[in-house]
């Protein structure tokens, strides 16, 4: 876990983009260059946001939920 970067599965989902703050949501994989290229900004944007009760700053492992990545369309 990055700081002020919050880890989104499936279990807490709904918990996380269904609340009253506005969150930005990035599905990324592992594996991905254009997602290992985006990482080190997309930590400074956690960092940057964490203490703004208004805005959430999250990420799904789209190569371990499938189920959201395929849900959202997201495709690698």
């Amino acid at each position: 876990c990055n700081a002020g970067i919050t880890e989104v599965t499936s279990q807490n989902f709904d918990e996380v983009v269904g609340g009253h703050k506005h969150v930005l949501l990035n599905f990324y994989a592992p594996w991905c260059g254009h997602c290992k290229t985006l990482a080190p900004e997309y930590e400074i944007l956690g960092k940057e946001f964490e203490a703004n009760s208004k805005v959430t700053i999250a990420r799904v492992n789209g190569a371990q939920e499938v189920r959201l990545s395929t849900q959202f369309g997201v495709r690698g």
